[in-house]
């Protein structure tokens, strides 16, 4: 079912070419059309100090990356559109969770449409936010390769106190290792550590 909501959503794409085109110079805003203006400030907090999105220069440096990023930022109240649709059906989050949604558009660099929904599904049902949320962003981010955003929100979520499951570790691992990042590989295995290993049973361990 992800695989057809998805095509959805990339045919509005074509659909909307003369508008995107016509519309260039707005890009970067957050649609006020039909998202609340709850939600909205919402999506503007997480864009602030969850997860900043790429500015237009940024975007355009990534080529026809980039250029689908900016057009998802115009589109983003169609896919709250299509999200509030999908919900109406029971697509969503019966049979497309909306972790793989944040993953889908974290991974494709379109963050405030990732923070959109993080934001909707805060504002619908706060409980839904697991751990597994966080690691769909943090793998999403990985995946697009972009490990700065990645340990901002690692480290966010555990200056928080959120748990995260031992895949959100390894994923980050795996990022800071492609990447070079030593240090970060080596910070991200010493709160792995902390958080899956007691001291007591570390003691042990080092005995």
């Amino acid at each position: 079912p992800f695989f057809f909501f998805s095509c959805s959503m990339l045919r509005k794409f074509g659909s909307n070419a003369v508008l995107i085109a016509g519309r260039r110079s707005n890009y970067g805003l957050v649609s006020k059309r039909c998202i609340s203006s709850d939600l909205k400030a919402k999506v503007l907090t997480a864009n602030e100090s969850f997860c900043k999105p790429l500015s237009v220069s940024e975007a355009k440096k990534l080529g026809e990356k980039g250029e689908i990023i900016l057009q998802d930022e115009l589109l983003l109240d169609r896919y709250m559109e299509e999200l509030s649709f999908a919900e109406s059906k029971k697509q969503v989050p019966q049979h497309i969770p909306y972790d793989v949604l944040i993953f889908f558009f974290a991974a494709r660099g379109s963050f405030t449409v990732a923070n959109a929904i993080l934001a909707h599904v805060h504002t619908k049902n706060s409980a839904a936010i697991t751990e597994k949320t966080s690691e769909a962003y943090i793998d999403g981010l990985v995946q697009f390769g972009d490990m700065n955003r990645a340990m901002h929100i690692f480290k966010y979520c555990r200056e928080n106190g959120d748990l995260l499951q031992a895949s959100a570790f390894a994923t980050l691992l795996y990022g800071a290792i492609r990447d070079g990042r030593f240090d970060d590989a080596k910070y991200i295995l010493k709160d792995c550590e902390d958080q899956f290993i007691p001291p007591e049973i570390r003691d042990k361990i080092v005995q």
